[in-house]
């Protein structure tokens, strides 16, 4: 007894991420797929609501992520039911006040896949164009949320085309693992450094304005070195061709 205790007490320390998976039907067993993707090192829980709106869903979701902390995600996809109602906004500000309430962890939003069971050209799969377009600028604002765009075929769709079948649902798990991972690994960036400029070749403005021939006769240097320790002074270009008088005139040009 004592030993089953210890192993499972050693496997929860061991768990370094805590990933929330909330959503409408189409979140129904994503749960257990992402687990088997992420690993024994991320605990994955689900909460689905079949055929609930985004605020039935994400007010329940609040409640489940207030131990969270930057090492944890939420992952919502939802809002089918509100695009169906025309309530496309509605869910959008579901959507950025749940989003605007954890702050104090990571958000992964995904967009919502079209409906087979529809038209391409219906007024439902347009509003869900609609819907992913305007998802996209409301989480560009957050830096701690992101969204995760997936496109399915009609194969990975069951048979009736509303929702996912398990060829889909298998591609989505891959693609949330692979997003989950970049979160987590932060690269760093070597910044660009460039070189220290001492001094500057800027052609002296001593001589502007004079002819090519002028310029010719004079024997004192065209181009001086200037200092400049704190600032690129940028380079005047000075042409020494000499302009030529019109050839053409008219008989009513006044000179």
């Amino acid at each position: 007894m004592q030993g089953k205790g210890r192993k499972k007490k050693d496997n929860i320390q061991n768990l370094r991420h805590k990933i929330l998976v909330v959503g409408d039907s189409h979140v129904r067993g994503m749960a257990a797929k992402l687990r088997d993707n992420l690993g024994d090192h991320y605990s994955v829980q689900g909460l689905v609501k079949p055929g609930a709106d985004l605020a039935a869903v994400l007010s329940s979701g609040v409640k489940e992520t207030k131990d969270f902390s930057k090492k944890d995600v939420v992952i919502v996809w939802g809002g089918t039911n509100d695009v169906s109602r025309n309530e496309t906004d509605k869910g959008l500000i579901e959507i950025r006040n749940f989003v605007i309430d954890n702050a104090h962890t990571n958000v992964l939003v995904v967009n919502l896949p079209n409906r087979m069971d529809l038209e391409a050209t219906s007024c439902v799969n347009q509003e869900i164009k609609v819907f992913n377009r305007k998802l996209r600028k409301y989480m560009k604002v957050f830096d701690y949320a992101s969204t995760l765009e997936i496109k399915f075929e009609r194969d990975q769709y069951t048979r009736h085309g509303l929702h996912l079948n398990t060829k889909g649902k298998d591609l989505a798990a891959k693609l949330l693992k692979s997003t989950i991972n970049n979160i987590f690994n932060v690269s760093k960036v070597t910044p660009i450094t460039m070189n220290w400029v001492g001094k500057h070749v800027m052609p002296c403005t001593k001589n502007a304005g004079k002819t090519g021939k002028q310029l010719d006769d004079n024997s004192e240097s065209v181009i001086s070195q200037v200092e400049t320790p704190q600032q690129i002074v940028p380079s005047i270009r000075i042409t020494g061709r000499e302009r030529k008088i019109p050839v053409t005139r008219t008989n009513d040009f006044l000179w």
